[in-house]
């Protein structure tokens, strides 16, 4: 599990924020290094823009992070890529969605 603390908020980490989705940013770690070497995969935990946060949202964010940690065993995974849809490690061209051109 990635734990991180990042200085935008959780839309600047959306699909409508500058940075992109998170799970995009973290695809990379999460699939290319953890799931490769055949670690179950679990969903981040991320807290956006702390140095905003109220001392008591620290704390509040500190006892979800300890609940967190404390329930790893029954924590959500993320599911990896379905190995079958690929060939050679990319995509069958079935299964290829284009997508779209950035700035159009």
């Amino acid at each position: 599990m990635c734990s991180l603390t990042v200085g935008g908020s959780a839309l600047a980490y959306s699909g409508q924020g500058i940075y992109g989705p998170m799970e995009s940013i973290l695809y990379p770690i999460n699939h290319g290094i953890f799931g490769f070497v055949g670690f179950t995969v679990i969903e981040p935990f991320v807290v956006f823009a702390p140095a905003r946060a109220t001392h008591d949202e620290r704390l509040a964010v500190l006892a979800q992070y300890r609940r967190r940690v404390l329930e790893l065993e029954t924590a959500p995974a993320i599911a990896g890529p379905n190995i079958a849809d690929y060939e050679g490690l990319v995509l069958k061209s079935a299964l290829h969605r284009p997508q779209a051109v950035a700035g159009r």
